[in-house]
């Protein structure tokens, strides 16, 4: 298996990274009622140039490919739908999240099922969503694991470093 921007064990993760609650301020933000889907759609779509921006902060994205992903979410109800999966999937599990943590009784990287499917976990060094200090616990979940940072680049590394993301997934995938 090959990740890219995804550590394993997130939730257990927020509280032994502080700094990553406001990495994540859109997941809660996105889970309100009516106000994302009008900010979302706010000056035609400015929030999805700006979450970008963020989250890979030295990427100079192409402006005909953010006007395609604009163009995706003016498509029919796609900007609603994209909303929904926080709502339904993150929202579980942040839910969850904090409930356990009102009752004082944080989840712990121990607790999170083992992965054993020999995995390539990618982190961009740059990444402005998920802090690249995340990806160190990688081992903790996924036996067998290699996890590479890929310099100079931010959330969006497959579009930013193409051709070093390509080759890290083809040797792990070859070997």
């Amino acid at each position: 298996m090959a990740t890219l921007a995804v550590p394993p064990g997130f939730e257990a993760l927020l509280l032994e990274h502080p700094q990553q609650l406001l990495r994540s301020w859109y997941m809660w933000f996105f889970r309100l009622p009516d106000v994302p889907e009008r900010a979302l759609r706010w000056r035609d779509f400015a929030l999805v140039e700006f979450l970008w921006g963020l989250w890979s902060p030295g990427w100079d994205c192409p402006d005909e490919r953010i006007e395609s992903v604009k163009e995706t979410f003016r498509t029919g109800d796609t900007a609603d739908h994209a909303l929904e999966y926080y709502r339904d999937t993150v929202g579980a599990q942040l839910s969850s999240l904090a409930g356990d943590l009102l009752r004082l009784d944080p989840p712990s990287i121990d607790d999170v099922p083992s992965v054993r499917t020999p995995t390539l976990v990618i982190a961009g060094e740059d990444d402005g969503c998920i802090g690249p200090e995340l990806f160190e616990h990688a081992g903790d979940v996924i036996d067998d694991t290699r996890v590479v940072r890929i310099q100079n680049a931010g959330h969006f590394m497959h579009r930013e470093c193409p051709e070093v993301v390509g080759e890290e997934v083809v040797e792990y995938v070859t070997d």
